[in-house]
């Protein structure tokens, strides 16, 4: 029973009270005292579950404040009190009908879900009747909660309606279904039935399925499933290929009673004459069952491509009886059908040539006469006589097409273009003996007119298909382009020559001048560009480029052979280095100057005020992600660095930091390093520079750090005017502490490692190494060779237990100095300099006797 049915009546019972026996005042207090009596009693009711007697006592309590509100406003009296009884009274009612709803609305739910249940076990009518049986009741609840203005459970109420009508939409959708399931039923019965079945009864049945689809897209519209209406859309596209396999089927019937007319009149061919008609009706027959094949084959009709194969074999066995052989019969389909496509070529130009499009006509023309050319030949191999004439005849069609486009043929075509690539190929022999000696500009035109007339003749020869002439077109092509590639090559080395040229001129006039340092920078860059001549002109052969190389050559060797040496003496005083905080997003970079294990250097460039600087920039190398291992190992190369520099043999450390990434920027040291001058370097100066670098490292060992990888490249020079280059010592990314006794460190060069680099039982890595470290790179100074050499393994054998020879046997050096390097290069660390100090006095006593 429904809630207002249930809820109680309202109570108008009691007696009046006697109200002129006490005063206004008492008779407000009383009906108070009522309306919280009643409130009170309500409250303990709904929480008891008595949602509809609650309801009854808690309007007993609204009315008593109405009446006490009435009373108030007679005698004017404080109502306040009253009206908030009232308010309460109206609230709790709402929320007792609230409540209510919302506990006989959960009786519902299960007897929805009986009816979901029932439609899953596709009992339909029943889950019809239950779900709409639970939507009327459920109406009536949303107006009775409207009614009362319960917002809360109208929402309720409509998602339980909600259910039932999908519900009710589902069930409706299955009905469809089964009806789209009959008629997919229906569509592959009429596959299966389309050879067997009389066309018109077909179309009859697929028009009744069609009208069924009709109506249940019809009853869709009351519906939202997007599967129904997909499965609509595709049988309708499957009607219209059942309605076009019916076509092909009646027009496939047609097609086979037409071959076998073929066929029969082909049997009936007698003499001569009656052969050209058997082979005629032939042909008819053959088309006609090419076209009832590809139809067959198109709706896969399995008795329709039965009953072709059958023709099909009928005809080609009168073929073959006919032309004597089966070998001959296969010949001849090809042959026909290959005429076939001629035809139509040449039907197509003879139209283009109607219309005014002479250009559109010649080419097809020429295309028909190569292949007409080639079935001749064919014909003739298997003597098809029968198909010569069609020959001839496409033959003369073609020869008069053309002559009225007032084109050659092709045979008048392939000899004019056999004789114009004959001709460029002559022009293109005469331009490869002309480079060197006629002007660019000349061979370039040359080499153009001859690369458009290959191009003609290719184009010529593509139309009329001379394949023969194609491929010497093509040939012209490659060398022109390998021609214009040497031209261009020549070009560059007459600009190249013409620049060689100068630079010996100004050098000459320098030295005219005594300007001798202008001289040697114009002679070396001259230097440079006869190298690039000389290696130019022999690989390309360029005889007369290559002899003015060589004249050039002896002018500036006479001319360097004049110039005196400017730089013999130490400099008096090492360039300053600019010192200055960097800002690291600044620095302009601008190549690759070095590359060691884990680190890149860079050549950049800063600007301070209006001047610019050259830097070496060093950074670690490094993929995606920055190891904190080879961050830290940066950082403490950076923090070491800059606590050394300053000294005049030590490259300076300008600036450096640990963001964005670790860098370390340096004076560029323009002058390379000490690999490019080892050996070469007089014996004073080579003195002096191994001085100087024993001075920058004693610099460290008094700071209380060793270098331990001390070798010719890291050993840099830096450029003085007037002066020696100044040698300073860089890469300090191997050093280490002199208070820190590790055993070894990793990283070292094998030609240039001490003893005890590769075997602990020789003892620590310290400042004492670097002793060792400085023997072999001075060897390599004077020597041009380090102690040892040979691979890694081989190195590091021979310094644990093989004697150097002396530098006296390897080279010529100044006197006295083997005893200083084979002392530096003892094995044992006490028979070497007990300092580095030692060593810098015996190679500064060497230097002060020479």
């Amino acid at each position: 029973m429904a809630f207002w049915r249930r809820s109680g009546g309202e109570s108008d019972d009691g007696d009046e009270d006697d109200t002129q026996e006490v005063s206004p005042e008492e008779q407000y207090d009383k009906l108070l005292d009522e309306a919280s009596d009643a409130l009170a009693r309500g409250q303990s009711l709904y929480q008891e579950g008595g949602y509809g007697y609650a309801r009854s006592v808690f309007k007993e309590g609204r009315d008593a404040a109405e009446r006490a509100l009435e009373l108030a406003e007679t005698h004017d009296l404080d109502g306040k009190e009253a009206e908030g009884k009232r308010a309460t009274a109206n609230q709790q009612i709402q929320r007792t009908d609230r409540k209510q709803f919302n506990a006989e609305l959960d009786d519902f739910r299960p007897r929805i879900n009986d009816a979901k249940e029932t439609l899953y076990a596709n009992d339909l009518d029943e889950a019809e009747r239950m779900f709409d049986t639970l939507d009327e009741e459920l109406a009536e609840y949303e107006e009775e909660a409207n009614r009362h203005d319960l917002e809360g459970v109208v929402q309720n109420v409509r998602d339980l309606r909600t259910q039932c009508r999908n519900g009710l939409e589902s069930i409706e959708s299955q009905r469809l279904a089964a009806r789209l399931d009959d008629c997919e039923g229906d569509l592959t019965d009429l596959a299966t039935a389309v050879e067997s079945r009389s066309p018109s009864e077909l179309r009859d049945r697929l028009d009744r399925v069609a009208t069924v689809i009709d109506e249940v897209e019809t009853d869709c519209d009351d519906i939202n499933d997007p599967d129904l209406e997909a499965r609509i859309d595709a049988l309708r596209e499957d009607i219209e290929r059942q309605r076009a396999r019916v076509d092909s089927v009646e027009a496939l019937e047609a097609d086979l009673e037409r071959a076998r007319d073929r066929l029969n009149a082909a049997e009936n061919g007698t003499g001569t004459d009656g052969q050209k008609n058997t082979i005629h009706a032939l042909d008819e027959a053959a088309s006609i069952l090419a076209t009832a094949r590809e139809t067959a084959e198109k709706h896969d009709l399995t008795e329709g491509k039965a009953s072709v194969s059958t023709l099909e074999e009928r005809c080609e066995e009168q073929r073959a009886q006919s032309l004597g052989g089966k070998e001959r019969a296969a010949a001849d389909a090809e042959l026909q059908a290959a005429l076939a496509d001629v035809r139509t070529q040449v039907d197509d130009a003879e139209s283009a040539l109607e219309s005014g499009d002479v250009d559109d006509a010649v080419a097809p023309f020429h295309n028909a006469e190569a292949t007409l050319t080639e079935l001749a030949d064919r014909a003739t191999e298997h003597e098809l006589s029968v198909r010569q004439a069609d020959i001839e005849t496409l033959r003369d069609r073609c020869e008069t097409g053309l002559a009225e486009a007032g084109a050659d043929s092709r045979e008048q075509v392939i000899a004019t273009c056999r004789q114009r690539i004959a001709d460029v190929e002559a022009e293109l022999d005469g331009i490869e003996e002309a480079v060197g000696e006629e002007s660019i500009d000349v061979l370039r035109e040359r080499l153009d007119q001859a690369d458009r007339d290959q191009r003609e003749v290719k184009s010529a020869a593509t139309e009329v298909r001379a394949d023969a002439v194609v491929e010497s077109a093509e040939r012209a092509a490659s060398r022109v382009e390998t021609l214009r590639e040497r031209i261009g090559v020549v070009e560059e080395l007459e600009e190249t020559v013409s620049d060689c040229r100068a630079q010996i001129e100004a050098g000459e006039r320098s030295l005219a001048d005594d300007r001798a340092e202008d001289a040697t920078a114009a002679f070396e860059a001259a230097a440079e560009a006869l190298s690039d001549i000389e290696n130019i002109t022999a690989s390309h052969g360029l005889e007369a480029i290559e002899a003015e190389g060589e004249q050039l050559r002896d002018r500036l060797e006479d001319g360097l052979d004049r110039v005196p040496d400017t730089a013999s003496d130490p400099p008096e005083k090492v360039p300053e280095v600019l010192q200055v905080s960097l800002d690291y997003d600044r620095l302009d970079r601008r190549n690759a100057i070095g590359k060691g294990g884990n680190a890149d250097v860079y050549l950049v460039e800063t600007t301070v005020g209006t001047e610019s600087y050259d830097l070496a920039l060093k950074e670690p190398r490094f993929s995606e992600t920055l190891h904190s291992e080879t961050l830290d190992r940066f950082v403490a190369e950076a923090e070491t660095w800059s606590r050394l520099d300053g000294h005049d043999h030590i490259v300076d450390v300008v600036d450096w930091d640990a963001e964005p990434i670790p860098w370390i920027a340096m004076e560029y040291m323009d002058g390379g390093d000490m690999t490019s001058c080892t050996g070469e370097l007089p014996h004073d100066q080579a003195l002096w520079v191994a001085v100087a670098v024993t001075k920058g490292v004693r610099h460290a060992h008094r700071r209380g750090v060793a270098h331990l990888d001390l070798k010719p490249e890291n050993v840099l020079f830096r450029e003085v005017e007037g002066a020696w280059d100044v040698p300073k010592v860089a890469d300090w990314g191997l050093s280490k502490q002199l208070l820190d006794h590790s055993k070894s460190v990793d990283g070292f060069s094998p030609h240039y490692a001490a003893p005890e680099q590769f075997d602990d039982d020789y003892g620590e890595t310290d400042d004492i190494t670097d002793i060792y470290q400085l023997g072999a790179v001075f060897y390599d100074l004077f020597t041009g060779h380090p102690p040892f050499e040979g691979p890694p393994a081989s190195v590091m054998r021979d310094v644990l237990t093989d004697q150097p020879q002396p530098p006296s046997d390897v080279a010529d050096v100044p006197p006295g100095l083997d005893e200083v390097l084979l002392t530096a290069l003892a094995k044992d660390r006490s028979d070497r300099y007990e300092d580095i100090l030692y060593l810098r006095d015996a190679l500064e006593e060497l230097l002060d006797e020479h």
